[in-house]
């Protein structure tokens, strides 16, 4: 029996291609199975490259972002519309919010903000 896990059905809700208007960041969700991938885009590099799948109640993303280890992150539902993974041992978290077509994505070091997203569905 499946059990609805509702961050993974908002991660589900979020497959599609982001970018922002600039250009400059762009980010990608495809659906595996129940599960998704995703990937971040800064600048023209790969930023992060990561699974998104269930875990008990809620989320987990394992995922690469600049280090050579993979790194796992706990999701947690904030609202319907916003979704944040964080990994305490090194103080990083992403955050995802949807609205329409419009994700806002915000990334934090050490616990302060270090950069936000405006990301339209392509």
């Amino acid at each position: 029996m499946i059990t609805r896990i509702p961050a993974l059905e908002l991660m589900q809700h979020l497959v599609g291609a982001y970018q922002s208007s600039d250009g400059k960041a762009s980010l990608l969700v495809k659906r595996v199975g129940y599960g998704q991938v995703i990937e971040l885009c800064l600048g023209g590099k790969l930023m992060l490259s990561g699974v998104v799948g269930a875990s008990g109640e809620s989320v987990e993303l394992y995922a690469l972002f600049g280090i050579p280890n993979v790194i796992r992150l706990s999701g947690s539902i904030q609202s319907r519309t916003d979704i944040s993974f964080e990994t305490p041992e090194l103080e990083w978290g992403l955050r995802l919010s949807l609205t329409g077509d419009t994700l806002t994505l915000t990334i934090s070091n050490g616990g302060a903000q270090s950069a936000q997203h405006v990301l339209q569905r392509g």
